[in-house]
């Protein structure tokens, strides 16, 4: 959903450790460590530390990777005891050099080295951002091999998280959903890339990165980027209208303080340049590039938080395919709804962009997408060959920070539309849905279509059916099963995305759907709702809240459908919702009471008698192919 949803409320350390994958994979180690000697206290000396299986900082490392954790990190094992490192970049059957960065007392991190011999099922990343990006880590491995590690990270949080024991595990745990081959790259409807005054260029000395006040001799000089990561303060026009280089870069001059791209990993400031993403579509390239090239052209400045200059924060690429909308509102033919596939770009600021952003706006809207297209071949005669969808821009909306959040936590204190319209109309379970520029939608179109089956037939409504749907975003689960049941009850935090929902009913004539606007961490949703029979949640990445928890399990409803996209969390909250206990006692304790995070002593809770509900079936629908990243869908019953 949109914006993070804060956890209040006594938390415990199990329940902190769910939310954070540095602390998951901590958790992995101890009860992969349980029976092994990594505790051992070792002395600095390097031949004593590999002795004892424990490894120290700053040692080089020969390592086979094992496995992927949840979060993206190869598994590796070290000494006699099998002591844990987790390894970035590493893939299962990698042997590699790594250097550790840090050594604790059951787990290292290390950085790779140098690759040894390939991992198994390798193929070439076709990114040229591929490694210091970090954020399609999963490239280089076949897709198949993806899925089957993605399925055994699913069923290792249900034995090791939710606390179920191996065989129950299996039984409930159903084949991961993929996706079909020729969709694995540009599926996603929306990208989020970042403005900077640090450009990270990886390579250079130790990867430092000059002070964003510093001058550069080198700005508009003609000078290409040299890898040394540095970067000036030279005017952003310096580079502007530049030729581009095979990397994107500006070739004639520095970043001039003003980049474009995503961030390097762990960071909240330093961005890599970046002018395509294969996870997008051309035409979205098209618009980043063009969005890059107009700022610099305007001078208009990145933000910068320290001293709180500058305007520029984010740029967010949206898309639909299959519009049923013209640009006027009007509708289409049912020709043009098959080869329409509508743009709308969000600039986030941290103050308002009117003003400034009104060039820009203009110069977007006259963008012509449809030019760069490639000519599609014609198939033999008398076949039928699809025309790709014509890709056209909407609208540019400036959507604008609420001042003093951190950056995980943004939320918005205003939405203007600077030309054309502020929303996309989108075709999806066949409905016609408005999402708005920050309105929550799920990223990869096609997939949400096989995942809102997989919701439909795991609710198995009845006509006389009161559903319930938390955190619905612009309505679209909800509205999907509508017509099963007799009424639908949607809640959700962010208010354009409520509007959205609002919308969407009326346009597809739904009258059985009402939406409330609220924080569902502090609604008491005892005294403004109806009892539901089934419940339909979709959190965010931490979960659900323990006032959510405590009134599901006291709600009675008989059916719960989970819908996650941090099986982590969701693994935790079924442990919660299926423990035995009063429901003040366990949200609020974490799950505490028998919650051993996988060990014996705690593997049966959710699979015994006493609690609210059982877990019926659990399967994952690869949405965000390329990652390790995972949507999951969980089957809870009232136990009667």
């Amino acid at each position: 959903m949109v914006g993070a949803r804060n956890l209040q409320g006594g938390l415990s350390w199990r329940r902190l450790l769910a939310d954070s994958p540095t602390l998951q994979r901590l958790e992995l180690v101890r009860t992969c460590s349980a029976a092994g000697g990594g505790g051992a206290t070792t002395a600095a000396a390097a031949p004593a530390a590999a002795s004892s299986g424990r490894p120290q900082a700053g040692q080089l490392l020969e390592l086979t990777c094992t496995d992927l954790a949840f979060g993206g990190e190869g598994i590796c094992r070290y000494g006699a005891d099998g002591f844990v490192v987790f390894v970035d970049r590493a893939l299962p059957g990698e042997r590699l050099t790594a250097r550790v960065l840090q050594s604790k007392k059951s787990f290292a991190r290390a950085v790779k080295q140098a690759s040894l011999a390939p991992h198994e099922h390798a193929v070439e990343a076709p990114c040229q951002h591929f490694g210091p990006c970090g954020g399609c880590s999963l490239q280089s491995l076949q897709y198949e091999a993806q899925l089957a590690a993605k399925q055994r990270q699913v069923a290792d949080l249900l034995r090791r998280t939710a606390g179920l024991p191996d065989a129950q595990a299996a039984a409930v745990l159903r084949p991961i959903v993929g996706c079909p081959e020729g969709r694995q790259y540009a599926y996603r409807n929306k990208m989020e890339f970042s403005f900077s005054r640090e450009e990270w260029t990886p390579g250079g000395s130790a990867d430092q990165r000059s002070s964003s006040s510093s001058s550069s001799s080198n700005a508009g000089s003609g000078a290409a980027r040299n890898g040394s990561g540095r970067r000036g303060r030279a005017p952003p026009a310096a580079a502007a209208g530049a030729d581009r280089n095979s990397s994107g870069s500006a070739a004639g001059g520095s970043s001039g303080g003003f980049v474009l791209g995503l961030h390097k990993p762990g960071s909240d400031s330093a961005v890599l340049p970046v002018t395509a993403c294969h996870l997008q579509p051309d035409p979205a390239n098209q618009l980043l590039r063009r969005v890059e090239q107009l700022c610099r052209e305007l001078r208009l400045e990145a933000y910068e938080p320290a001293s709180g200059s500058g305007l520029l924060q984010h740029v967010v690429i949206r898309r639909a395919a299959g519009s049923a909308r013209s640009s006027s509102g009007s509708s289409s033919s049912s020709s043009d709804r098959a080869s329409t596939e509508e743009y709308l770009v969000s600039l986030v600021t941290a103050a308002d962009g009117r003003r400034a952003l009104a060039p820009l706006a203009a110069a977007l809207m006259s963008l012509d997408l449809a030019a760069a297209l490639q000519p599609v071949a014609a198939g033999p005669v008398g076949s039928s060959t699809p025309t790709p969808p014509l890709p056209r821009l909407v609208g540019v909306v400036n959507s604008v920070s609420q001042r003093g959040r951190p950056a995980g936590e943004r939320r918005l204190a205003a939405e203007h539309v600077l030309a054309g319209r502020g929303h996309l109309v989108e075709r999806l379970a066949g409905l016609e849905l408005e999402v708005s520029a920050n309105s929550f939608f799920q990223t990869n179109t096609p997939q949400a279509e096989v995942l809102y089956r997989l919701v439909a037939e795991a609710a198995e409504l009845r006509p006389a059916d009161v559903m319930l749907d938390l955190y619905c975003g612009t309505g679209s689960i909800g509205l999907s099963l509508a017509a099963a049941c007799a009424q639908v009850y949607g809640v959700e935090i962010n208010l354009a995305a409520v509007r959205d929902a609002e919308r969407n009913a009326q346009r597809n004539g739904i009258c059985n759907a009402s939406f409330l606007q609220g924080d569902l961490h502090k609604l008491q949703l005892e005294g403004c709702m109806p009892q539901p029979d089934v419940v339909v949640v979709d959190p965010a990445r931490p979960g659900l809240s323990p006032a959510v928890i405590r009134y599901l399990r006291s709600c009675g409803c008989r059916r719960l459908v989970y819908v996650s996209c941090n099986a982590s969390t969701q693994a935790r909250d079924i442990k919660l919702l299926c423990a035995a206990g009063e429901g003040e006692e366990v949200a609020a304790s974490g799950g505490k009471a028998g919650n051993s995070g996988g060990s014996s002593s705690g593997r049966s809770s959710s699979g015994q008698a006493g609690g609210p509900f059982r877990l019926v079936s659990m399967q994952a629908v690869d949405l965000y192919p390329m990652t390790w990243h995972v949507e999951t869908v969980a089957v809870l019953d009232a136990v009667v």
